[in-house]
């Protein structure tokens, strides 16, 4: 309940880490944050802290952890925040594999243009 409040510190806090505390002691915290998606302040400031979060990020780690979260962002109820995730993907769409891009991001900004 109190993450919205922590978690823009915490990436504070990784923003001046090396990319091995950030991958060994910062990531591992980050995880499990990243499957929550209420309140929706959470997707919110992964998605406006993105260029933190690519720069730190392994890109094996990016597929595994990160592309999840901006799937789900991508199918939620708040335009604001697929607005958001839908401006941040070309920022990290040379970091995701063809066959990704191809059969999970595109059908959603495919299903979110015509909805």
């Amino acid at each position: 309940k109190m993450i919205p409040f922590i978690l823009p510190i915490i990436l504070v806090i990784a923003d001046d880490c090396t990319m091995h505390e950030y991958s060994s002691i910062i990531l591992p915290v980050l995880i499990p944050v990243f499957k929550i998606h209420n309140p929706i302040q959470i997707p919110l400031i992964f998605l406006q802290k993105m260029d933190l979060l690519l720069k730190k990020t392994s890109p094996d780690e990016m597929k595994r952890y990160i592309l999840p979260m901006i799937l789900a962002t991508l199918e939620s109820d708040n335009n604001q925040v697929q607005e958001l995730c839908v401006s941040i993907i070309p920022t990290f769409s040379d970091m995701v594999d063809y066959t990704s891009l191809k059969h999970s991001i595109v059908p959603r900004i495919i299903s979110l243009c015509l909805n």
